[in-house]
Order: structure tokens, then sequence, then C-alpha cells
């Protein structure tokens, strides 16, 4: 319910602290700062979706206002709010997961900071000469000017999510090639 929830975030939501510059967060309480961000990112792309896009604006603006930086995962394809996600404070960490990467870089790339995009499941199933040919691809892609952060596009959870070898080959693919 993105009314109940927008309307408990923006009333009754307070950072309990950490939102002043400067204090220092311990691992545990990072984590528990990433969940908030997480659903507050999550309710945002739901407003966005039910065409609620100053209610998202304003969620954001609050996730920006505590002087931390904003990491956003866009499930599925985003690429017809292109234009949208770039009224989002610069400096943004925004992880896509079937978005065409080519568009997010000239959309976004000056401005915010652009990740994701890489296929977990082609490090499961293909070669490694595949994968670390898709791992140089995107970053003839995406590294130019910078802001470009490589990851997957979505979080290996299990082993089994990767060949080992995969991940590997694709690290020092990144390591030796994503230099700009």
């Amino acid at each position: 319910d993105t009314e109940k929830t927008y309307n408990n975030v923006m009333k009754k939501f307070k950072f309990g602290g950490v939102d002043k510059p400067g204090i220092y967060l311990d691992e545990t309480v990072m984590r528990m700062c990433y969940t908030h961000r997480r659903l507050l990112s999550m309710l945002a792309m739901n407003l966005v979706q039910e065409g609620k896009d100053k209610q998202a604006k304003e969620v954001l603006d609050k996730c920006a206002a505590t002087d931390r930086r904003i990491w956003i995962f866009f499930e599925d394809r985003w690429d017809r709010y292109m234009d949208y996600l770039q009224q989002i404070p610069p400096g943004a960490e925004m992880q896509f997961e079937f978005t065409d990467a080519a568009l997010a870089k000239e959309k976004l790339g000056k401005d915010q900071i652009i990740c994701g995009f890489y296929p977990i499941t082609l490090m499961k199933s293909a070669t490694e000469e595949e994968c670390c040919d898709e791992a140089k691809k995107l970053l003839d892609l995406c590294a130019p000017g910078g802001n470009f952060i490589f990851k997957t596009d979505k979080n290996p959870i299990l082993l089994a999510d990767a060949k080992p070898e995969n991940m590997q080959a694709v690290i020092r693919t990144v390591k030796e090639y994503g230099k700009y």
C-alpha cells in the first residue's frame, strides 16, 4: 500500500540521528541503513509506477537529506523512466537489472553513478571467454567518462548462482581491462 507507506515515511519516520553529518556508523548500523534506503527506494519506484512522480521525488529527497549516498536497485526494465530518473539528486548509485546500459549511460552517466547490467546468469551458464567478452563490452560502453561501477545485475546469493572460475575470470578482466 504505497499511500500508507508514503504517509508513514513522510510524517512518522525519523532517521534516529544517522542523518547527522559526521556521525560514525559501524557495520551493523550501516546494514540497517542500507535496509532503510532500499525500502525508501522501493517506495519511490512503486510511486513512479503508479504515476505519482511528485511523491516519489519527495521520498528520494528525504533519503538524500541524510547526507548519505543514495543507492537504488532498479528491478526489471526502467528504460521508459530515464527522463524522470535524471531528477534524482546527483551522485546516487543506481544499480540496474535489465535496463539498456547505453541509454542509462547517455541519460544518467554525467550526474549519477550507474552500475549493474552484467547478467549474473551468464556467469552460471557461459564459458570464461564469453563472460570476459561481455564484461569488456560493458566496460567499453559504460566506463568512459567515469560514473560507472562494474556490478552484476543482481547480487549472487548462493555459490550455485555463478561458477567460481567465471567470477574469477571476470574479476581479472575488469581489473586488467577496466582502466579508463
